[in-house]
């Protein structure tokens, strides 16, 4: 499928504006993700409100339905008509300070340490509900 690789994460069953992962050559390959500087990563990504609004819903629906708490992170093709096709999600994405979900949760205010604070908290939370 041809589009544009976009990532949404979700805390604590809200989405995180969407990042944009631009390889610099190819796709978004195994070397082009480890290696400094082989992608660009755009956040918030520059997308339409209407994308935007369609990826965050996609990404909370699919994280819904399998039941899954405090935090993930869904990944998108966007197509040239604006629409968003769900690849998979990760249930545990990196969380280095440059990792996609912190970027992510940079663009809505939450800095790392916050970030970090909030997935112990849900996740204390989650098991206490027995999530």
């Amino acid at each position: 499928m041809k589009g544009r690789e976009l990532q949404v994460g979700i805390l604590d069953g809200t989405a995180l504006p969407s990042i944009e992962i631009i390889p610099r050559a190819g796709f978004y390959d195994y070397a082009n993700k480890y290696q400094p500087g082989a992608a660009l990563e755009v956040c918030p990504a520059p997308v339409t409100g209407q994308e935007e609004e369609k990826l965050r819903k996609a990404a909370v629906r699919v994280y819904d339905l399998l039941g899954l708490s405090v935090y993930a992170r869904a990944d998108f093709i966007l197509d040239d008509a604006g629409e968003p096709w769900f690849l998979e999600i990760n249930t545990l994405p990196g969380m280095t300070p440059t990792s996609l979900l912190p970027q992510e949760a940079a663009a809505a205010g939450i800095d790392y340490s916050a970030l970090c604070q909030r997935i112990v908290e849900a996740s204390l939370e989650a098991r206490k509900q027995g999530r």
